[in-house]
């Protein structure tokens, strides 16, 4: 059809909803417990819409866990409360790090650090209890990870990930059964720091589980052209070995200790995988870089935007969400550990319809939040004296309509740090 025509007024009607197909809309932040101070939030939800987040708020612990019916809802404390030295319905230590995964039963999975070890506990009833105990995996631990497997025929079992300081990355797998999620067995070694090229400490990325029962774990190596890249472990369904490659696109990757390198899987049964890290190419530019794996080859990386700190989710093979810290609104793209403080930091979020694509597209950043923090972010660690308010991660999922949602940190003044929450609610999904 010519658009001579088109009468002009159709002609502007089309045009508009070609532009507003990306035009991401959210909701209102909302204050997911400004009682409880915490950071590193994750999040989760379930078959029923549930949301879920999770936080750490420092030794001797135990870590928060939120609940919500939908995104709709207020958030509640659920516990986990405080697990005892044998299988008991209550944790004491924990406080350092905290993960969930949720199964296709929407069993909740926690794992909480206390560097002796880690707690582990397990809800059968959507977090209303909880049933765990203090001893999880190798002992001497850093940043524990943990991951349901999603097939609704292996109900119950779970993988956890950790770093053993001194020794190498270990995964541990808890298998269905009364203490499924209480107790991880078997550790099993998946890279040495020798392999990655490690003096010191430089805790896993995050843990994924696929619909064919494939466990996957990203890490950062220090072995690359310059130095550093990014390393890939993968135990397969039913195996007790791990196997470990790098990641092509990112083996020319600067320093990637200043942030996780962060993994996810769609909702099909493949071998796909989309994975998104910091490349801090140099103080005055930071990038979010993303690539994918479509079972048989890597993508070329790309640039998403730029900032710290960036999580990614997807649901339908191909379409993937990405969230992470931005200050490119205030016009600062560098170090953030060195941002003035005129920068501000906002929760920006893109997304890719192509994924797959040996060359992804993303849509423009857009603010999901604004104004989380000002000033610098420290990616330190233990070598912060400030500015750690955030923690070392925020995270995104999407609920069953495929909807990001997102949880985060906002710093009202120096040294407080409150969980926030925030949920698409118009624009383009990833169903």
């Amino acid at each position: 059809m010519s658009f001579r025509s088109v009468p002009w007024t159709a002609m502007v009607l089309v045009l508009a909803l070609a532009s507003s197909a990306f035009a991401f809309t959210f909701g209102a932040p909302v204050a997911v417990d400004d009682s409880r101070q915490a950071s590193e939030p994750g999040i989760n939800a379930d078959s029923s819409g549930r949301i879920f987040i999770n936080a750490p708020n420092g030794l001797l612990g135990p870590s928060r866990v939120w609940r919500a019916i939908n995104a709709g809802q207020p958030f509640t404390f659920v516990g986990p409360g405080n697990v005892g030295v044998t299988p008991a319905p209550s944790v004491i230590l924990g406080g350092g790090d905290s993960n969930v995964s949720i199964d296709s039963a929407n069993n909740l999975y926690f794992i909480d650090l206390w560097l002796g070890d880690s707690s582990s506990a397990v809800s059968h009833d959507n977090g209303s209890s909880w049933q765990g105990q203090p001893l999880s995996g190798v002992p001497i631990q850093d940043r524990p990870w943990v991951s349901a497997d999603p097939r609704p025929n292996n109900v119950g079992a779970a993988f956890t990930v950790t770093d053993q300081i001194g020794t190498g990355l270990w995964m541990s797998e808890s298998i269905p059964g009364p203490l499924a999620g209480v107790v991880y067995l078997v550790p099993i070694l998946e890279v040495t720091n020798q392999q990655r090229g490690l003096v010191g400490a430089a805790p896993p990325g995050n843990l994924v589980t696929n619909l064919k029962g494939d466990t996957y774990n990203v890490y950062s190596i220090f072995t690359g052209s310059n130095g550093a890249g990014l390393g890939l472990g993968k135990l397969p369904a039913g195996a007790f070995m791990v196997t470990d490659t790098t990641i092509a696109p990112a083996n020319s990757a600067h320093d990637q200790t200043q942030a996780f390198p962060v993994i996810a899987v769609d909702n099909a049964v493949n071998d796909n995988l989309y994975l998104v890290w910091t490349d801090p190419v140099s103080a005055n530019e930071w990038d979010i870089r993303f690539a994918s794996f479509n079972g048989s080859a890597w993508s070329n990386p790309v640039t998403v935007g730029h900032g710290v700190y960036p999580w990614i989710t997807a649901q339908a093979p191909g379409k993937v969400d990405i969230a992470w810290y931005s200050a490119e609104r205030s016009g600062y793209i560098g170090d953030s550990n060195a941002a003035p403080a005129s920068a501000v930091w906002d929760v920006d979020l893109a997304q890719s319809v192509n994924a797959l694509a040996a060359t992804a597209t993303f849509t423009a950043p857009v603010q999901a939040a604004t104004g989380a923090k000002s000033g610098a972010i420290c990616t330190k660690g233990t070598g912060c004296s400030g500015d750690r308010e955030l923690g070392d991660f925020m995270s995104i999922t999407h609920d069953n309509n495929g909807n990001a949602l997102i949880s985060y940190v906002s710093v009202p003044s120096a040294g407080q740090s409150l969980v926030r929450f925030v949920a698409q609610n118009g624009g383009t999904t990833i169903n």
